[in-house]
């Protein structure tokens, strides 16, 4: 729950810090520019997935979503990407014909690694349900991180701010 209460500026800056791990490329060791890659994008999506795990245990209990599939679709995608990665050497593989039908519903699991941190944020926010037009922006934040980082931050700060005072004192 951590992640939720830190401000936008301190999640902002270890993203960027990420973004340039991920994108160092080391001609003479691919291995090693694979592994850089690897440790960015871990970084860059650990705020991604504490935040939605964190966001639902906030859920009021009468709006039931599928948790457990949000975790087996992030930890999927990344073991996915990790395998690829480590297999080709860092440069990226192809799939054809059927082989390639596993992989959608490996880059569904991408994209729901996205959508449910924004649907959990709007209907914290709502006090319901949120349906995907009514998150849809918030996915988009989320998509354009860490331009996003700025605008869903406070977001968060706020729910958690409003928990707190709701709790009673002792």
């Amino acid at each position: 729950m951590f992640v939720l209460k830190l401000k936008h500026w301190q999640v902002f800056i270890p993203m960027v810090l990420a973004f340039f791990v991920m994108n160092v490329t080391i001609e003479s060791n691919p291995q090693l520019s694979g592994m850089l890659t690897l440790v960015g994008l871990l970084i860059w999506f650990s705020w991604l997935f504490l935040t939605g795990n964190s966001l639902y245990h906030l859920l009021p209990t009468r709006i039931e979503v599928n948790h457990t599939l949000y975790i087996i679709n992030s930890f999927l995608w990344i073991a996915v990407y990790a395998i690829i990665m480590i297999i080709s050497d860092g440069q990226g593989m192809t799939f054809e014909g059927w082989i390639a039908l596993p992989f959608f519903y490996v880059a569904f699991a991408f994209l729901h690694s996205f959508t449910f941190p924004a649907k959990m944020l709007v209907s914290i926010e709502k006090n319901k349900k949120a349906t995907f037009g009514e998150y849809f922006g918030t996915f988009l934040l989320f998509c354009f991180i860490p331009i996003g980082i700025w605008l869903i931050q406070p977001r968060i700060n706020k729910i958690v701010n409003n928990e707190v005072k709701e709790e009673p004192v002792n």
